[in-house]
């Protein structure tokens, strides 16, 4: 005879939920427990998916509509810069070639760097946002991925949407 499995708890989540890691458990809050015993009991939660992070920006409204438009389209020249990674025939990935890149990829990085020239008055806002720009627009990490402490992606998340909006502002 076959030995019965122990039941899960009902709000452990089962093994393929675990795998895809779209469930984190989370320690039960009673109150105000900012220092509270890490051994206290977790309950697992959904974390909300989406196709990209900054869908998340634009169903929160921090971002509008032509921010979000904006964003896709560095997203979209970012991606075309970078498909034509080990590619040997060139002219493959759009057109002939110039300097040993395809017409396509100069004219995405010529497009992503007019883009990305709006998103900041001042030399070291440009650099600052760029870099959360390409990696959340281009990269598709989230603010958790690229920043580490509450400050710093609070600093990163209004960054990132100063600079889509003044991006959509000078495009529109």
């Amino acid at each position: 005879m076959k030995p019965r499995r122990k039941p899960e708890p009902d709000n452990a989540p089962n093994a393929f939920r675990l795998q895809h890691g779209d469930v984190e458990q989370t320690p039960i809050r009673y109150g105000d427990q900012r220092d509270a015993d890490p051994n206290r009991p977790t309950v697992a939660r959904v974390r909300r998916t989406s196709e990209t992070p900054l869908l998340a920006f634009l169903q929160r409204r921090l971002i509008s509509p032509e921010a979000y438009t904006a964003g896709q389209t560095i997203g979209r020249h970012h991606e075309r810069i970078h498909r034509a990674g080990g590619v040997v025939d060139l002219n493959a990935t759009g057109g002939g070639t110039s300097d040993g890149l395809s017409f396509a990829i100069t004219h995405a990085m010529g497009e992503l760097h007019a883009l990305l020239r709006h998103c900041g008055a001042t030399e070291h806002d440009r650099q600052n946002r760029q870099r959360v720009i390409l990696a959340v627009c281009g990269e598709r990490k989230s603010i958790r991925e690229i920043e580490i402490g509450s400050r710093a992606r609070q600093a990163a998340s209004n960054m990132l949407c100063i600079g889509l909006e003044q991006i959509a502002r000078a495009t529109a």
